[in-house]
């Protein structure tokens, strides 16, 4: 029997790209059982020679960067030159994990009345349900962690960047790395369910929408697994009296409409004291007419299209609804009628019930509305139901910083725009989910921590 196909279709010209079709439940499970042989027989594998896999794929990654980086942007949109970064921060991920894994790994001694020891075991096969918006990055966070914490890893990616899954795969194919310890599933929404809940399954990562990841975590849940959930973001990006809008608003922008948009931690919601809100609109203006829609294969474009047509229309629908919530339209940029572009929009004095302040706009949408007192701020950037991030602009640092103690998020940058570094922990609260990844923390939700008591007989 053959299973439904499903098309990969680019979003600027809007022409079907590849066909696929998802795996049989046979295939599926015989991914499986591969996967989890491979754990039982590469677990032990010494940290020094996993890392020697790894050094294996950069050479790999390298020298498929243009390629990477062009399939990224006829898949999901994304420009060029954003998409050429996306897998150069890949490889400096992959030095990261080459240079600290070991440490990382190492046994810890704790101070006990006897000998004391926590080690840092593999668990088994992690499942990584991944989103297309930024389709190396996202899996490689996840992946190289666990790959080299000793783990097995399925991926399942989103379908509409299919064809960046299968390079993956045909990376890790080409490395070093044994054979079916990194493999590729395409799976439908029923299939996903049956993954995640098998016994051989026992770390679930997660990035996507709050909707499909308190679903993945309540089935998580039913037998007792544990996972990591990076959902969505309505992040604030909060402008002091005392900030240099000439630094400031060019940061406001690439935060805000980088990757058309499309990013959990994208700013969102601009909080800008009213001493400043009228300047900041007019220079946010300004830069936002500079910036250059079409074809996202041309060095020159900065903006494309969004990435599917149900995501084109989903941002549609919020723009209209915030049209008719008393909303002050300040800027609206023509884009071109043919691909799934929306307008460059900035939306000021925003009200507090809309789409635009209680929703996340994955487009590029900005909104902004004046505050005076620090109360005031606070109240505004923890006015949401999301958690991920939040940035605070001023030239008074510890200010900003005690101010960012008060901010309901998992990350908050003083001076700098949100992003996800490999040397920090990353990850969010509220509805923006739990768990860690990157960094140490984020390599501790693939081990057992282990602890062992030595006491002499």
């Amino acid at each position: 029997m053959n299973y439904p196909s499903f098309h990969t279709i680019n979003p600027f010209s809007e022409e079907i790209i590849s066909e696929y079709r998802f795996d049989t439940l046979q295939t599926l499970e015989s991914k499986l059982q591969i996967a989890h042989q491979s754990f039982l027989h590469h677990k032990t594998t010494s940290i020094s020679t996993r890392i020697e896999w790894l050094k294996s794929l950069i050479p790999i990654l390298e020298s498929s960067k243009f390629h990477w980086s062009s399939l990224a942007t006829i898949e999901m949109g994304k420009p060029l030159v954003e998409a050429s970064h996306e897998v150069e921060k890949c490889i400096g991920l992959c030095h990261y994990f080459i240079e600290n894994a070991e440490s990382f790994l190492a046994p810890e001694m704790i101070p006990y009345s006897k000998k004391a020891v926590v080690t840092k075991s593999p668990v088994g096969v992690v499942l990584g349900i991944m989103p297309w918006n930024y389709p190396f990055w996202q899996v490689f966070r996840f992946a190289i962690p666990a790959l080299m914490s000793g783990n097995a890893v399925v991926l399942k990616h989103a379908p509409n960047v299919t064809g960046c899954a299968l390079a993956l795969e045909d990376a890790f194919k080409n490395s070093l790395f044994p054979e079916k310890l990194f493999q590729v599933v395409l799976a439908d929404v029923d299939q996903t369910q049956r993954l995640i809940t098998d016994e051989r399954v026992q770390r679930i990562s997660f990035t996507g929408s709050n909707e499909t990841g308190f679903k993945i975590a309540m089935a998580a849940g039913s037998v007792g697994k544990k996972c990591v959930l990076e959902l969505g973001g309505s992040d604030p990006f909060i402008v002091l009296n005392d900030a240099p809008l000439g630094l400031v608003v060019p940061q406001a922008i690439k935060s805000r409409f980088i990757n058309a948009g499309q990013s959990c931690i994208s700013a969102k919601r601009f909080i800008v004291h009213s001493s400043l809100y009228d300047e900041f609109v007019e220079r946010m203006i300004q830069e936002m007419q500079k910036l250059s829609f079409g074809n996202p294969l041309e060095p020159s474009t900065q903006i494309g299209p969004l990435a599917r047509k149900d995501l084109q229309s989903k941002v549609l629908n919020q723009i209209q609804s915030a049209k008719s919530s008393n909303n002050q339209l300040l800027f609206e940029a023509e884009v071109p009628s043919e691909g799934y572009f929306v307008p460059l929009m900035l939306f000021g004095n925003i009200n507090r019930y809309s789409t635009l302040w209680k929703e996340e706009v994955f487009g590029p949408v900005a909104s902004v509305i004046p505050f005076q007192q620090d109360s005031e701020l606070i109240e505004l950037a923890n006015d949401t139901k999301f958690g991920l991030g939040a940035s605070i602009w001023s030239k008074d640092v510890e200010k900003a910083f005690t101010l960012a103690q008060h901010i309901d998020a998992g990350n908050v940058y003083v001076n700098e725009m949100m992003k996800s570094d490999f040397e920090l922990p990353f990850g969010g609260t509220k509805q923006s989910g739990f768990g860690k990844e990157l960094s140490k923390s984020g390599m501790m939700e693939f081990v057992n921590l282990k602890t062992s008591i030595i006491s002499p007989l």
